[in-house]
């Protein structure tokens, strides 16, 4: 900047001098030529001296004009005037040059101790800073580090400066630090900041807050960075072993939690028959504490997760109208208690919003728990929703008292209760709305509520519609299409007479094709309920036909029931339902018991009913939450426990299950990574519902037919996902 000061003004003298000699030598020629006085010399005179005076320095410029006016009135043309303002004006931009340069030298001397001061200042403040702070090229190497960096990582001054930046950086880090450098190197940003781990001395990892600002000057004139780390070890500590407490807080709290309120559920619904009215009183006494305490758990352990924005979201499509009334359905224990009726106002029929189905069940419960704690006895609380374009809003109203004034300010807000008595009234923490505003956020949401004093209040809350692409066409069925149609497959005439006979007695319609060809253009042509299939055929197999016809999506899922001479040695090789076969029928001597097998075969197979009661395999090491859902599951499944994933690898190796219930920490391992093994030690792939204390992240619910958290869900609902998830695998049989 000073050299550029200096040459301006040595630019701006030699202009003058150039200006001034233009008109000397005009003025001079004018002279000689006329002998007489020239006016033009006297102004060009006047004009040097008054640009003098006004731009650069008094003194040369009184002393220019008086000699020159002096010359040119004296003149008398045996004086070189033209000599002597040469002369002068020479002398005059020497004068100037060592003005400015004197003063150039001045302002070098200004700035260059202002510099030295400031520099002095910042490394004094850099090397008694208490967090670590480094100077880096933007190459990445360090050029200045202070004592608290070197301290925090090990390192004496000596071994950092030199190093390359990277060297020192967690491998997992440097990319998404990388980035950010490459934006400020090209002007984008001109600092950042990130949660980084660096790489210590003796190898230990080091967690920081690192600050990296490009050094003043733009990004053409920078050349260095200046980094400040801020040791936030301590911090990631603490939230480590937060974290750690809640997961044991979750576990040893809602796992026996779950396991009382099942036991009590059970008693109470009467599974070890009529007990007395005394202790049956006692009974639902420790069932609602129960009840309540779960709750309280819930809400401190989900306000938590929720703050902190870790709340594990899937959002997939829901259908409107069955979400309202499976939420209706569950909710049914606070209508009974509250004395009020749950009511579906209005819902749109095949509309679907995105969300995550656990969650928004969550979030109707707890609406509806509250509109039945402030309603009156007798009287409804209607639920609905509304289609309004792009979202869907859900509302829920009670006819209550209202809320006061002076709460609905903090009506989202942490602890949050009209009063004390009400509260206490209607127990809970003030939690819950905070919760239910959070999730709701979480999936792309909005709430609010309306209220009246003394006809109640309406919640509402907006999710996002689901828009499909395009509407789907409508395909007429081709063929014949009745109902319980059965193709029997039979190349013995006399056989596929006497099946057609028993099962059109039985009320089935029958179609009958001699070879799989036949069999093959039938199916084409027409839709059956079901198919008989003998296993030796004219032209071919009959099990890889049916193994044919699985790999298309319209028979997939056809149930076939195996008549052949050779079925239970079939059975065997073919590992069972392999094939998804609903049974396996010897020809018998006699026809009797053909004709019973077959038609009970045939009938589950056209109701979806199953003969083998479904096995799961209960991956649980408390014995005694794995003991109630086998009692409460004894008319629907067969529930095998395993109490730690090696006992569950052996189980998994020698018998087949239709579902797996598992939680996610054994005393053995981790049911995650047990997770990721499954495939590999299932012949066949399992259908999996995780039972944890613990919630799983979203990377984890995808990977997994559903997520339960023990205790936030009642042990009806358990069973229900269960048995639904059940019936959906074993109608497909093992076709996966």
């Amino acid at each position: 900047m000073l050299e550029r000061f200096a040459r301006s003004y040595i630019l701006q003298c030699a202009i003058l001098a150039i200006a001034y000699y233009s008109a000397t030598k005009l003025s001079f020629t004018l002279i000689m030529a006329t002998e007489q006085f020239s006016f033009i010399f006297l102004a060009s005179s006047l004009a040097v001296a008054v640009i003098l005076l006004a731009g650069y320095r008094l003194w040369p410029g009184i002393l220019v004009g008086a000699l020159l006016l002096g010359v040119t009135v004296n003149n008398s043309g045996t004086i070189s005037v033209y000599g002597l303002s040469v002369i002068l004006v020479l002398s005059i931009i020497a004068f100037i040059i060592a003005g400015r340069l004197q003063t150039a030298q001045r302002l070098i001397k200004e700035k260059t101790a202002e510099i030295q001061s400031r520099d002095a200042v910042f490394h004094t403040v850099m090397d008694n800073a208490v967090i670590g702070m480094a100077s880096v090229s933007t190459e990445g190497q360090f050029l200045k580090v202070n004592k608290s960096l070197c301290s925090m990582l090990g390192y004496n001054e000596q071994e950092l400066i030199g190093n390359n930046f990277e060297a020192i950086s967690h491998p997992d880090d440097l990319h998404k630090n990388m980035q950010y450098i490459h934006q400020s190197m090209k002007g984008d940003i001109t600092s950042f900041t990130m949660e980084k781990r660096l790489i210590g001395k003796n190898s230990q990892t080091v967690s920081v807050m690192l600050n990296v600002t490009l050094a003043p000057g733009g990004k053409e004139n920078a050349d260095h960075y200046i980094m400040q780390f801020l040791d936030i070890g301590a911090r990631v500590e603490m939230d480590r072993l937060k974290s750690e407490f809640i997961s044991t807080v979750s576990h040893e709290l809602r796992t026996p939690l779950t396991s009382i309120r099942g036991a009590l559920g059970l008693i109470a619904g009467g599974v070890l028959g009529k007990i007395p009215d005394k202790a049956a009183e006692f009974v639902r006494i420790a069932h609602k504490n129960s009840e309540r305490l779960i709750l309280i758990i819930n809400d401190i352990l989900d306000i938590e997760k929720v703050e902190a924005g870790k709340m594990a979201i899937v959002s997939r499509p829901v259908n409107v109208k069955q979400i309202l009334l499976q939420s209706i359905e569950i909710n049914q224990t606070y209508s009974e208690k509250y004395k009020v009726q749950f009511i579906l106002k209005k819902a749109p029929e095949d509309t679907q919003v995105i969300a995550d189905p656990d969650r928004l069940i969550q979030i109707l419960t707890k609406l509806l728990s509250n509109g039945a704690k402030f309603s009156h006895p007798n009287s409804e609380v209607w639920i609905g929703a509304e289609d309004k374009g792009d979202k869907v809003v859900f509302s829920v109203r009670d006819f209550g008292d209202g809320i006061p004034d002076e709460f609905r300010p903090r009506m989202f807000e942490k602890f949050s209760r009209a009063d004390n008595s009400d509260a206490r009234k209607t127990d809970g923490t003030g939690l819950g709305l905070r919760i239910t505003a959070k999730l709701i956020e979480a999936m792309k949401g909005k709430i609010d509520f309306e209220t009246e004093i003394g006809k109640g209040t309406c919640f509402y809350f907006t999710l996002p519609k689901l828009i499909p692409e395009s509407a789907p066409i409508a395909v007429a069925p081709t063929g014949s299409n009745l109902p319980h149609a059965i193709l029997i497959c039979e190349d013995d005439k006399t056989m596929s007479g006497l099946i057609k006979a028993y099962l059109e007695r039985a009320g089935f319609t029958t179609d009958t094709a001699y070879n799989i060809a036949e069999a093959r253009r039938k199916l084409q042509d027409k839709t059956f309920s079901a198919m008989t299939m003998d296993i030796m055929l004219p032209d071919g197999s009959g099990v890889d036909f049916v193994e044919e016809l699985r790999k298309h999506p319209e028979t997939h899922d056809l149930p076939v029931v195996i008549v052949s001479g050779r079925a239970s040695e079939s059975k065997k090789t073919m590992q069972g339902n392999r094939i998804g076969v609903v049974d396996w029928l010897d020809k018998p001597s006699e026809a009797a018991k053909l004709n019973g097998g077959l038609i009970h075969s045939l009938k589950r197979a056209v109701s979806g009913d199953i003969e083998r009661l479904p096995h799961i395999l209960h991956i649980e090491d408390d014995s005694d939450l794995s003991h109630i859902l086998s009692s409460a599951m004894m008319e629907h499944a067969i529930v095998v426990n395993a109490p730690t994933l090696g006992s569950a690898k052996k189980w998994l190796e020698h018998t087949y299950f239709d579902l797996v219930v598992m939680d996610i920490e054994l005393p053995d391992g981790s049911g995650l990574n047990f997770l990721k093994k499954l495939k590999d030690i299932a012949e066949h792939p399992v259908p999996v519902i995780i039972l944890s204390a613990s919630e799983v992240d979203a990377e984890t619910q995808k990977q997994v037919s559903t997520s339960l958290v023990k205790s936030r869900v009642s042990e009806n609902y358990i069973i229900d996902r269960i048995m639904a998830m059940v019936a959906h695998s074993h109608r497909k049989g093992a076709l996966q």
